[in-house]
């Protein structure tokens, strides 16, 4: 079962604009997502973001292929 943790409008598709989002996303939640991995679309910058900001495995959306 995919859930989508939030929805975000952003002006820019880097790295460091998706770490300060996912940074404050972090600072939002009571604790790390318990998931096994995420799933989103080919962005490189949204991948190196969810790297660092949460370590977890990361598929691509088959959907966005």
């Amino acid at each position: 079962m995919q859930v989508s943790l939030a929805y975000v409008l952003m002006s820019g598709k880097r790295t460091k604009d998706y770490k300060k989002v996912f940074k404050k996303i972090r600072k939002l939640l009571p604790s790390v997502p318990s998931v096994p991995s995420f799933v989103t679309d080919f962005e490189k910058g949204i991948w190196k973001g969810i790297q660092k900001a949460f370590g977890l495995p990361i598929h691509g959306c088959v959907f966005h292929w």
